[in-house]
């Protein structure tokens, strides 16, 4: 594909991936997707191809050159967003060091493959289930049980892909000397 790049035949945008050039289209970048950081939309679009069976179980997914240049990002933020994938268990290394898509389903509250949806006020609408009750993260945010701020819980669950019972229940890192 870099040839192609190399001779003007082909690009790549960030958060799209790498296509042919067409004269006289551009591509948009789906304003849901403007939402979250890089790293979080590299991790979801390799979740979803693992979970769809893009990636088959047990087998090699492509180097991380190649997906890097495939997002359009760099190599530290494609194994920042690949990184929550291998404590989920969707990802695992084999012996040569080689990323091995696996059959495990994921964990935690957050439906893998579906971007949360947002309104205009920016409320996220999607409900976690956690202790048997299902909410919205505003309303987890308010519940007795959750140890964090709502900006918090947001990051853990839906960048950092944290399981919401856990995302609710961990206090928040203080920093060392601060009042």
């Amino acid at each position: 594909m870099w040839l192609l790049k190399d001779d003007g035949l082909a690009e790549t945008v960030p958060r799209l991936g790498t296509r042919f050039v067409i004269e006289g289209q551009t591509w948009e970048v789906p304003r849901s997707d403007l939402c979250i950081p890089l790293r979080a939309y590299v991790g979801r679009v390799i979740r979803e191809r693992i979970i769809d069976g893009t990636y088959p179980a047990h087998e090699k997914i492509p180097p991380a050159r190649l997906l890097a240049d495939e997002f359009g990002v760099s190599l530290a933020t494609l194994h920042s967003g690949i990184m929550p994938l291998f404590r989920e268990g969707l990802l695992k290394r084999d012996a040569h060091g080689h990323s091995i898509a696996h059959t495990q389903a994921p964990t935690g509250g957050v439906q893998p493959g579906c971007a949360p949806h947002i309104t205009r006020r920016g409320e996220l609408t999607t409900e976690y289930a956690a202790w048997g009750q299902s909410k919205t993260l505003t309303q987890w945010s308010r519940d007795p049980r959750c140890l964090v701020t709502y900006a918090c819980l947001k990051s853990r669950v839906l960048y950092q892909n944290w399981p919401l019972k856990r995302a609710l229940s961990t206090p928040a890192r203080t920093r060392a000397g601060a009042g």
